[in-house]
């Protein structure tokens, strides 16, 4: 008899798992974090490239380039917290669980996991956001076209988690990609003509609502204490990686016990948000 069957790298985890953490959690590959840091499968540390931009100098022609630190540079990330999902199977022997049974479990703990590590990802993102306020009396769709000029015209204050002023979104053309609200902000979204004019729905990506003024639309239920948050999703590295989806018998009780672990960096400015002007949080001015 098996002692235990792991499904870390078949169908139930790529097909099931995976895409439903994605969508549960807000953290979308391509939307609202780096695409090629996003479900993981066995990895214990994330490297990632970060651009601030080349080094543009006054010269006579032929003149020998000078040498400099800037342009893009390397991170790792080392993701070293994790979440532990268990679920029970009762009455079913381990050689003869049933795939569809497995589907199903592993779809509830992956909507527990999406969950949990989505309003994780949502404080850290939130806690290293520049904060920026939007015209007071405002619709909500004025907001968010405010917002985005402000983006556009805005600079870094830390880099690498130091204060640094060096780098402008307006210099090196960083536009955001994507828009963020919580679910107060979905509901006033929706409920306005303007915005019922311009959303487009068709061709959206899972997690996400559909998009406005070319930009992508996402509601979570984690985003709180701001109206939105604006991103450009090359500028946000959030890495979580699933390091084991197993069956086994269970010591406890007759049946069978699922089991994930889910790890995640235990983030901090000089990884998650390495240019923090990548990433803004709106309120309404005097508010």
């Amino acid at each position: 008899m098996a002692y235990d069957k792991s499904y870390l790298g078949d169908q139930v985890a790529t097909g099931v798992l995976i895409p439903t953490v994605q969508g549960i959690s807000g953290i979308i590959p391509g939307v609202t974090v780096k695409p090629e840091l996003a479900g993981l499968i066995g990895a214990e540390k994330a490297d990632f490239w970060y651009d601030i931009a080349p080094n543009i100098a006054d010269a006579d022609a032929g003149d020998d380039f000078s040498v400099t630190t800037v342009g893009s540079k390397k991170a790792t990330i080392v993701m070293t917290r994790a979440l532990h999902a268990d679920e029970k199977i009762p009455q079913v022997a381990i050689d003869a669980i049933n795939i569809d049974v497995v589907g199903a479990k592993t779809l509830q703990i992956a909507t527990a996991l999406g969950n949990k590590l989505g309003s994780k990802f949502y404080t850290d993102l939130l806690a290293l956001a520049q904060a920026k306020t939007y015209t007071n009396g405002e619709s909500f769709i004025d907001a968010i076209a405010e917002g985005i000029a402000t983006f556009k015209a805005g600079a870094n204050t830390k880099l690498d988690g130091s204060n640094d002023t060096s780098f402008s979104n307006a210099t090196n053309g960083i536009l955001p990609t994507t828009i963020v609200v919580g679910t107060t902000g979905e509901k006033e979204l929706r409920q306005d003509a303007d915005f019922k004019a311009l959303f487009d729905g068709q061709g959206q990506l899972p997690g996400t609502i559909g998009t406005l003024f070319g930009l992508q639309v996402v509601s979570s239920q984690h985003v709180t204490g701001v109206d939105f948050i604006l991103l450009n999703y090359q500028g946000v590295a959030y890495p979580y990686s699933l390091n084991m989806l197993r069956a086994i018998p269970s010591e406890n009780f007759n049946g069978v016990r699922l089991q994930a672990e889910l790890v995640y960096p235990d983030a901090s400015e000089a990884s998650v948000l390495v240019i923090n002007s990548f990433a803004m949080k709106f309120t309404e001015a005097g508010a």
